[in-house]
């Protein structure tokens, strides 16, 4: 199916079923609404007030309840300090909250927003919850995109999308289509998405997506999952808890000392001048620089709680056990093998062909200068092969001017360009080589073609098979001539000539097989998605030690049409799978989240927002899309592996150091009321404000050294007995100053 990017606008307007000149009636867009539904981005809301005094927050309420207390026993110092206490756990709430309240109030912008459109021939104004697919819409500077347009007309467009793709830069927009595949939506230039502000220009669009089903919709949909792995939440009731046992303890400490009501008000100064929740806040943003340092970006706290928990590890080959990087190690063509260093834009016309189709059918960009590029990893392979050949790359671009291409399907796993040249028109194509193979009547052999007959194809597909087994990636080359220019709807992907194939190399880390030992020691089961063939994904999982046997490899066309039932019997003993598409990993992860497991997966595109929102743990890979980066736990980029094994090995450390807190705090309390209430009714030695002041100075930097310094402070904190007697002396200390 051609893509609306890939249509020019009258194709478009053709498939939608609309019309540039009048739009739709309104009769049609009461249709359209019924069968697609409105476009609006439903959004789970929350009262904030409610939210922060209900009884889930009781420490809250208590703290308001002891300043009202403080205030009719006249104790206006104290009041005052519990009151900034109260201040700081109200905004601490705030804070946490607000960052769900700013989606909210974005979304609510964008579903009741004004838009402009043609219907029945006229411009109206109306709701752009009420956009429907087909929509004619205008826009101009400062519009917000309220759907997913494809753009018809434009003038000097320029767009701030950073809130979708994360780009922060202002975009330039048209109407033309593309005539290349994008990589990714940032490429797409002749489209708007919802949630784009216009900074310049203006033009006229129709809606190809509306509501939950927009790109910015798809991400919303998902957010109502991420907020039920709350670490924060299971704190709060720890912090709720202890702030209760604190009351009841100080009350029964009341009733001790024969009701000495001084007694009662220190205690509860003494519990409610303390902001643990500001405490464990603090010690959360700690956390986060502290792994920013280390390249790791933690968006979701609760990953420090569900990384202890997983049992099943979804990784992606590239970046966990390959580098991310692919180099051209040899050609095979005329029947011979070429070593990439070999390799010359010479009489040959066998290489010469293999050049051109390398460097025509790429949409890559490569520029070793300023380290930067941008496309495929492949793409990007061949492209650092011709840049090592002086400016060979250019020579042929300039020789063959480009027409148009034909994007991958998925039918058939190659792309193709038509181009020109001084001999007339010629089509190149490159991808997957049964599906190349499929589409070749010729061979190219010392520059001539020949027919193609069943023994050259079946050597051709032994050396493809010899390539696949040293672990290599293939891509079969093919092109077809044409002494006219052939239109875009003629069937030109017919009747190629094959020419050879490329074999590319995506090169381990040396300790793959280490890193493989390491997720198994931990119990947890590691699962490789490749996109690469079942025969070098084969080889990767012998080389790796992931594999024992061919069958716990398996590829997209043995389970695509497979029901759950077939599906879970595989899944057992399946460790790689290849060439997945996002839906089938979307089913085998779903399965295991149906059984039980706990998750860990990679993504780094749009299409991968379902299963990141949907598993225990959810990595970004590559920050190329906002929206990709807001759903995940963390965003970790270069060799991702190492980091979550650093994630994993220092969890325990921060979850039970945060977890032992409460306890600490109870035990330092239970001391500290004992011996205030001995020292009281024995000594006759009071607490006054300067006292009670210094020991509370005293317990924040014991808490947060606890929390920071835990490793240093091991000899304090090794027993509970060893821990009291410090106590007592801290506060004896205190106590005769």
């Amino acid at each position: 199916m051609v893509k609306p990017y890939n249509q020019s606008y009258k194709e478009v307007l053709k498939s939608l079923d609309t019309s540039l000149e009048k739009g739709l009636t309104e009769e049609e867009c009461i249709y359209r609404k019924q069968k697609w539904g409105d476009n609006k981005i439903y959004f789970y809301k929350e009262n904030l007030f409610k939210n922060i005094f209900s009884l889930k927050n009781i420490y809250i309420l208590l703290n308001l309840i002891i300043c009202i207390f403080m205030f009719l026993f006249k104790e206006y110092f104290k009041l005052g300090i519990i009151s900034f206490i109260l201040f700081i756990n109200i905004y601490t709430k705030f804070f946490i909250l607000m960052k769900n309240k700013e989606n909210i109030e974005y979304i609510d912008k964008i579903n009741t927003a004004s838009v402009e459109v043609l219907r029945d021939g006229k411009e109206k104004i109306i709701k752009s919850s009420n956009l429907v697919l087909g929509d004619i819409i205008y826009f101009r500077k400062n519009s917000l995109i309220a759907a997913d347009i494809r753009i018809l007309k434009s003038k000097d467009l320029k767009v701030d999308e950073s809130n979708i793709t994360g780009e922060k830069f202002i975009k330039e927009k048209y109407n033309y289509k593309l005539d290349y595949i994008p990589s990714n939506i940032g490429e797409i230039n002749n489209m708007l998405f919802k949630g784009s502000i216009v900074k310049e220009g203006n033009g006229i669009g129709v809606v190809i997506q509306t509501g939950n089903n927009s790109i910015l919709g798809s991400m919303f949909r998902n957010l109502k999952n991420i907020n039920k792995r709350s670490f924060l939440s299971k704190i709060e009731k720890n912090i709720n808890k202890t702030y209760c046992i604190l009351t009841i303890i100080n009350i029964l400490m009341f009733i001790i000392s024969n009701y000495n009501y001084k007694n009662l008000l220190n205690g509860f100064y003494l519990i409610y001048s303390i902001s643990f929740i500001g405490i464990i806040i603090f010690y959360i943003n700690y956390i986060k620089r502290y792994y920013i340092k280390n390249d790791i970006d933690i968006r979701n706290i609760s990953i420090i709680e569900n990384i202890r928990n997983i049992n099943v590890m979804f990784l992606e080959k590239v970046g966990s056990m390959s580098k991310e990087e692919i180099y051209l190690k040899k050609i095979f063509t005329d029947f011979k093998f070429k070593n990439s260093k070999e390799i010359e834009y010479s009489n040959d016309i066998n290489l010469k062909r293999v050049l051109d189709i390398i460097t025509l059918v790429n949409c890559g960009i490569y520029d070793s200068e300023n380290n930067y590029n941008k496309g495929s990893l492949i793409e990007i392979a061949y492209l650092k092969f011709l840049a090592e050949k002086e400016s060979l790359r250019d020579l042929i671009k300039n020789r063959n001017r480009e027409i148009f291409k034909i994007e991958i399907e998925w039918d058939k796993k190659f792309l193709t360009t038509l181009n020109k040249n001084k001999k007339g028109y010629r089509a190149y194509s490159r991808g997957k080589l049964e599906d190349i193979l499929k589409r070749c009547t010729y061979i190219m052999i010392d520059g001539v073609e020949k027919k193609l007959t069943e023994e050259y194809i079946e050597i051709i597909k032994t050396n493809n098979y010899n390539l696949l087994t040293e672990g290599l990636i293939t891509e079969g080359l093919a092109y077809r001539s044409f002494d006219y220019k052939p239109s875009l709807g003629e069937n030109i992907e017919s009747n190629l000539t094959f020419v050879g194939i490329a074999a590319l190399e995506n090169k381990l880390y040396n300790d793959a097989k280490e890193r493989i030992e390491k997720i198994k020691n931990k119990n947890i089961t590691p699962i490789l998605f490749t996109e690469e063939h079942k025969i070098s994904a084969m080889y990767l999982g012998f080389k790796i030690g992931l594999i024992k046997s061919k069958d716990e490899v398996i590829s997209v066309v043995e389970i695509e049409n497979l029901k759950d039932e077939e599906l879970i019997k595989l899944l057992s003993k399946v460790k790689i799978y290849s060439n997945l598409n996002i839906n089938l990993k979307n089913r085998i992860i779903d399965i295991f989240k149906s059984e039980g497991y706990k998750t860990l997966v990679i993504g780094e595109s749009i299409g991968d927002i379902s299963f990141l929102t949907k598993s225990d743990v959810g990595i970004c890979k590559d920050l190329k899309f906002n929206i990709v980066g807001k759903v995940s736990d963390a965003i970790i980029t270069k060799d991702y592996l190492t980091k979550i094994f650093k994630l994993y090995n220092e969890s325990d450390y921060i979850y039970n150091g945060i977890k032992e807190l409460g306890g600490i705090i109870l035990l330092q309390f239970i001391t500290l009321s004992l011996f205030m209430v001995i020292l009281n009714i024995g000594a006759n030695i009071s607490f006054d404000l300067i006292k009670l002041n210094v020991i509370i100075v005293i317990l924040y930097i014991t808490y947060l050294l606890f929390l920071i310094k835990r490793e240093s402070l091991k000899f304090i904190f090794k027993n509970k007995i060893r821990f009291i007697i410090i106590n007592l002396i801290l506060f004896l200390g205190v106590s005769f100053i």
